[in-house]
């Protein structure tokens, strides 16, 4: 027996709750686990490492292509954002940068035309930062006056530190926000969503998907972050990292015969099936991949 094993058999015999009351889970693999089994899924490649369009739902590809024609308007604006810079610190003076590690590419490029293209009146932003020092750049260049609220339980204070003086900053989890807050948002209007990824009992992603949305009024665009669709997550979350998101399963049988939510751009989708005509819309400016995905309430 190794250490590993002398471990686990330590754990085994110590009641979940005492383990996760120290800040950890142990359990054991079986079929009812809500974590992904590593050794499972890659003996069977066949069901998931695919990239087919999920079924029964109007993907809007043209629609799609329309909306990258629409943001590729302003990526010359974008041409002198530097490579790279510091991360937000003592040292970091608001800068946006490419190389941050959380936020660029295509992502970029699609929340900053919206922005610039759309204009809105209103902006609620669910996880703030990197997107948040680029959001204000390119609402700083409209003339329409945009309301930011922010919510974010963990806000980073050099970040903050940059951001308008004037958005406002709610430092709850999203569960404990009033709802009310999001019936104010019209037609135009923006609901920017980067939560947790993880669907279960009380999280931010089920508040989002069951209470938030069905108070969003028509017209009103919405995103949601670390979409992979046709595929599924990147093969080095699932087997490096460990890491079981499932918000894009949610978000699937969300969209499947759903009527009420038109797709406005997946940029991994749009990607993988227009690439060249992307690359054409962005101008060279950065790569066309990204994993944000935008839908409008209709």
């Amino acid at each position: 027996m190794d250490d590993i094993d002398r471990a686990i058999e330590v754990l085994a015999a110590c009641h979940p709750r005492e383990i996760q009351r120290r800040g950890w889970h142990f359990q054991k693999n079986n079929y009812y686990s809500a974590l992904n089994d590593c050794a499972f899924l890659e003996s069977n490649r066949d069901l998931w490492d695919t990239l087919e369009l999920p079924e029964d739902i109007d993907w809007n590809i043209e629609g799609q292509l329309a909306t990258a024609k629409e943001v590729g308007r302003f990526v010359d604006e974008l041409r002198d954002v530097p490579e790279t810079g510091p991360q937000p610190g003592p040292s970091w003076d608001g800068t946006f940068h490419w190389v941050n590690g959380m936020w660029n590419n295509a992502d970029a490029i699609v929340q900053y035309g919206l922005m610039r293209s759309r204009s809105p009146k209103r902006v609620i932003e669910v996880g703030c930062g990197w997107s948040s020092v680029l959001m204000a750049k390119a609402l700083s260049r409209n003339e329409q006056k945009t309301h930011v609220t922010m919510i974010e339980p963990n806000p980073r204070d050099a970040l903050l530190k940059r951001l308008p003086p004037d958005w406002t900053l709610k430092t709850h989890m999203l569960q404990r926000v009033p709802l009310d807050l999001f019936t104010e948002l019209e037609a135009g209007d923006v609901l920017f969503y980067d939560g947790s990824h993880v669907a279960k009992a009380a999280s931010d992603v089920n508040w989002f998907f069951f209470r938030v949305l069905p108070r969003v009024n028509p017209g009103v665009l919405i995103h949601v972050h670390d979409i992979f669709f046709p595929g599924e997550y990147p093969e080095p979350w699932i087997f490096d990292r460990c890491q079981t998101w499932n918000e894009q399963y949610l978000l699937h049988a969300f969209l499947m015969h759903n009527e009420k939510y038109r797709v406005v751009i997946a940029n991994r989708m749009l990607a993988a099936l227009r690439r060249d005509e992307v690359e054409r819309a962005y101008k060279g400016v950065r790569p066309a991949i990204g994993a944000s995905f935008w839908m409008m309430k209709t």
